[in-house]
């Protein structure tokens, strides 16, 4: 089963007026709270940490690191922008994916997108294609995926970000299959780390890595196109169950972005029902 390659078809095929109003709309939504929870971030102490590496590491002034009136190339701009966006645990949510899908798709997408002035629509389509191939490869290996310890917004968002800024940068099927190919030895990401500063570096490393996935993959660089299904691939590697019928049998059918959950809460959404309950028990 070719699926790696079927939903590299899928990817770069489908145009944005083939995506349905309500998902385009839901995607300005995650446009929206991603961009306030990275900017509620840039006054938290992490954000100096990140400033003071970013000018240390230098770069072209390609991309814009939002809240910190900063411009570095486009790899360092996605990374500093998933990690801000993930440092205060605000960011969205998506079930089957089992993770945050907009915080490493939309810094991917904002670093090519500005360096390449690309159109409102271009942003969207690829927001909702990479959020798209995030979450049907997590509903394929969750839950035994994050139960083994991986923390999906880092290991399974590199294969989003790397669709997302791919699409930008206009990719042909076999490169964004070559581009998934990059992003799956990139994947990684450890639950151990919950409640330390690497918890957001995960997000920012998925940014980053799938966006240098694609930027290679635009220049021929080659990477497996069946990383997702090989005998040594993604699912078989990172995962002791999993259905890859799940990854292509809704492509077009199904969009997850319109499950996309925005949290009340700045803090783990698998506690918001505790702390309802709390609230409510005050108020009683």
């Amino acid at each position: 089963m070719e699926v790696t390659q079927r939903l590299a078809d899928f990817i770069v095929s489908s145009k944005y007026e083939d995506i349905p109003k309500q998902a385009a709309d839901m995607a300005k939504r995650c446009i929206l709270d991603c961009l306030g929870v990275t900017i509620g971030a840039s006054i938290e102490p992490i954000s100096k940490i990140i400033r003071t590496y970013i000018e240390d590491q230098g770069g072209k002034p390609q991309s814009t690191v939002i809240g910190l009136n900063l411009k570095t190339s486009s790899s360092n701009a996605a990374f500093a922008n998933g990690l801000l966006g993930h440092a205060l645990d605000y960011d969205d949510l998506q079930m089957n994916f089992w993770g945050h899908p907009t915080v490493v798709t939309l810094p991917a997408a904002l670093a090519i997108g500005e360096w390449i002035r690309a159109s409102g629509k271009d942003l969207i389509t690829a927001l909702v294609l990479g959020i798209e191939a995030e979450c049907k490869i997590g509903a394929a290996v969750n839950p035994s995926h994050y139960m083994k310890g991986w923390h999906n917004t880092a290991t399974i968002g590199t294969f989003g970000a790397a669709v997302a800024a791919g699409r930008l940068l206009n990719l042909d099927s076999e490169q964004m299959a070559c581009a998934l190919g990059i992003a799956g030895s990139q994947s990684a990401g450890l639950k151990e780390n919950f409640g330390t500063m690497t918890k957001p570096f995960h997000a920012g490393q998925a940014a980053r890595n799938g966006t240098v996935a694609a930027l290679l993959a635009s220049k021929g660089f080659t990477g497996a196109r069946n990383i997702l299904e090989g005998k040594s691939g993604f699912c078989q590697v990172m995962s002791e169950r999993y259905d890859l019928n799940k990854i292509t049998e809704n492509l077009g059918k199904s969009w997850d972005i319109l499950d996309v959950i925005f949290k009340p809460y700045p803090c783990c959404g698998s506690i918001h029902p505790a702390l309802d309950a709390m609230i409510f028990l005050a108020r009683e």
